[in-house]
């Protein structure tokens, strides 16, 4: 499927054609507003996340509704698939990261330390470790399988982070800046 699927403040998915811009289905089912989506590596399923406190998993070749993960006691702020698919990671308001099974909907670990909400989560390439980033700036790398953290950063408030193959791209007010993972 290829297809672009864009997050609203009405709580709504949508799903685009990218080469003709047609809109295509919404998914509806949320009741706050959204803030992430994220494909899933196989393209088959969608997570979305929502200030309603829940995360979403769907089928967007059906439009069905296929688990709701819940937990989380503030707003989703971010969502990601591991790279084989098989775990997702989430971060809220309530300053935590949680690992699910996105095949069951089980919570599998929680992991605390942040200060403040979590804005961004990312997974390494090969899915072995976290990145996760808090609105006051702090910047954590952790070992999903220990659910422990490894290291702590502090930069400027940013608005998202990526990992990349040589090290962690982080966007903010000062610009966009690649922390090198050599000296983490």
């Amino acid at each position: 499927m290829r297809h672009l699927a864009t997050a609203d403040f009405d709580g709504k998915v949508r799903l685009w054609d990218p080469a003709t811009g047609r809109d295509l289905t919404s998914l509806t089912g949320h009741t706050g507003e959204l803030s992430a989506v994220a494909w899933s590596p196989d393209g088959i399923r969608l997570a979305t996340a929502s200030y309603d406190r829940e995360v979403r998993l769907w089928d967007p070749a059906t439009g069905h509704h296929l688990v709701t993960l819940t937990g989380h006691t503030g707003g989703v702020r971010a969502v990601a698939w591991s790279p084989d698919g098989t775990r997702l990671v989430t971060g809220g308001d309530d300053r935590e990261v949680r690992l699910w099974d996105p095949d069951t909907g089980h919570h599998l670990a929680t992991l605390t330390g942040h200060a403040g909400g979590v804005s961004a989560v990312a997974w390494s390439p090969d899915g072995t470790r976290l990145a996760t980033a808090g609105e006051g700036g702090d910047i954590r790398l952790w070992d999903p399988s220990r659910a422990d953290h490894q290291r702590y950063l502090q930069v400027d408030p940013l608005e998202c982070l990526q990992w990349a193959e040589s090290g962690i791209a982080v966007s903010g007010a000062k610009g966009v800046i690649v922390l090198d993972l050599a000296h983490l």
